[in-house]
């Protein structure tokens, strides 16, 4: 496929999204589409010029034509300022599907399988990145911190994750994940609590628990317990995290007694090829009834197990397709309540 033609449809899947953002004008002042002001927006990361609009008009000028109307579908070129106020008000959820679509897009072009490497998988780098700050401008969501000198400051960030290849320049950006406070704290530093409370039940060779410690490792007062009965695998993941200075504390007990001294303490619980749901449930919900957030990486049998679990358990949970493994699904179980113990309220 030619190089124009893969551009053409990555656009449209931009373009599909942009069709779905709302235009917060009541006036009749709409001589630019929202069209106009979403692929401005996006086209700026294809200049090396510190002003798009000045390098487009500029074009415009010298050629009789920009790259802007070109490439972008452009019609009419809006200030920065007339961007803000238009994308501002959008909501990041509506640029989901562009993400999504991408993905699938490249995993039939084989593109995706091109970037595997140790072991046959997939590695994905994960970084924390702010992109918004200000001592005055601020709203609930917003990490507030307090500085030594009595001044308070508010930002945003989020967690930015691609899949890369050792030895390949180019990267495939996932969708980013937007650090939002959690209920109960002042302060929005999720990633060092939600690390904090992160409890992974069987963990065998150290997937997903290790790996999400060795992400976090940079991440201040963070632990990942890691719960391993078995004592052989237990001793690997220990040396493992050591050899790899990863924040991770091994138990090797059984899941029943660790899973009741952490109940109410943790924040986010795992599992991966453990048991059917209904026993993962069975096992977890000390936690899960604590207030913790199961993610459960099933396979493709998912359903036929909410079928079973839900002869036993009222569950509130969704599932998403995994972006690794086309079988497989993740299951987030936000609220889980046995059968029986929900009749006698």
């Amino acid at each position: 496929m030619q190089g124009g033609e893969v551009f053409r449809t990555l656009l449209s899947f931009l373009t599909s999204a942009i069709d779905g953002f709302p235009d917060v004008r009541t006036g009749e002042n709409t001589q630019y589409s929202m069209h106009d002001f979403s692929m401005s927006a996006f086209a700026v990361f294809f200049s090396q010029s510190p002003s798009f609009l000045a390098h487009q008009q500029l074009m415009q000028q010298t050629r009789g034509m920009n790259n802007g109307e070109t490439l972008f579908g452009i019609q009419k070129l809006p200030t920065d300022n007339q961007i803000r106020n238009m994308l501002d008000p959008v909501d990041p959820k509506l640029l989901r599907p562009v993400f999504v679509s991408t993905f699938e897009y490249l995993k039939q072009q084989e593109v995706i399988e091109s970037f595997r490497s140790f072991a046959n998988t997939l590695l994905i780098a994960l970084d924390g990145t702010g992109y918004f700050s200000s001592d005055s401008i601020h709203c609930p969501c917003c990490t507030v911190a307090h500085h030594r000198d009595g001044r308070i400051s508010y930002s945003h960030s989020a967690l930015m994750a691609a899949i890369v290849k050792p030895g390949c320049p180019q990267v495939i950006p996932l969708e980013p994940e937007f650090i939002v406070a959690q209920d109960g704290h002042k302060k929005q530093d999720c990633e060092r609590v939600a690390a904090k409370r992160w409890i992974d039940l069987g963990s065998g060779g150290g997937f997903p628990g290790l790996v999400v410690a060795i992400a976090l490792a940079d991440a201040p007062e963070t632990i990942v317990h890691l719960v391993e009965s078995d004592t052989r695998k237990a001793a690997f993941l220990r040396e493992a995290a050591r050899i790899i200075g990863a924040p991770a504390e091994v138990h090797a007990e059984r899941i029943e007694s660790v899973a009741e001294r952490f109940a109410g303490d943790v924040e986010i619980v795992t599992a991966r090829a453990l048991a059917p749901l209904a026993r993962l449930l069975e096992l977890a919900a000390p936690l899960l009834s604590g207030g913790a957030r199961g993610i459960f990486l099933k396979g493709q049998d998912v359903d036929n197990e909410l079928t079973q679990a839900a002869k036993s358990w009222n569950i509130t949970a969704k599932t998403f397709p995994s972006r690794t493994d086309s079988r497989g699904r993740i299951l987030i179980v936000d609220r889980v309540m046995r059968q029986n113990a929900a009749g006698q309220h």
